[in-house]
């Protein structure tokens, strides 16, 4: 897939940022989708067959590219506390049984 006309940067860097990414476990988006956001992702299994991803965004004007990088353990711990998380849910589990567990509000465990 080309990338989009205009696009900051070149297949070439995005394939080394997608090998750096991977080693970090996290990505920076500096003004790449859109003038004048950021973002910063980190990722984790959901299980063998699903993988997902936090991240924290914002506007340039609010976060520098430096500030952006300090985040980076914030969202990789964001990512390591939500894989714990995910892996409590059952995997024969549907969205429509979670959604009725969420409804049923908090229960407690002995």
């Amino acid at each position: 897939v080309p990338l989009p006309q205009g696009y900051p940067k070149s297949e070439a860097q995005l394939l080394d940022e997608f090998r750096t990414a991977r080693i970090r476990n996290f990505a920076i988006d500096y003004n790449e989708c859109d003038f004048g956001t950021c973002g910063i992702a980190a990722s984790f299994k959901v299980n063998d067959r699903l993988a997902a991803a936090c991240s924290i965004n914002g506007a340039t004007a609010y976060f520098s590219e430096e500030r952006l990088m300090e985040m980076a353990e914030l969202a990789v711990k964001m990512a390591e506390e939500l894989a714990i998380v995910a892996a409590r849910i059952p995997t024969q589990m549907s969205f429509r049984d979670l959604g009725q567990q969420a409804s049923a509000g908090p229960t407690r465990h002995s």
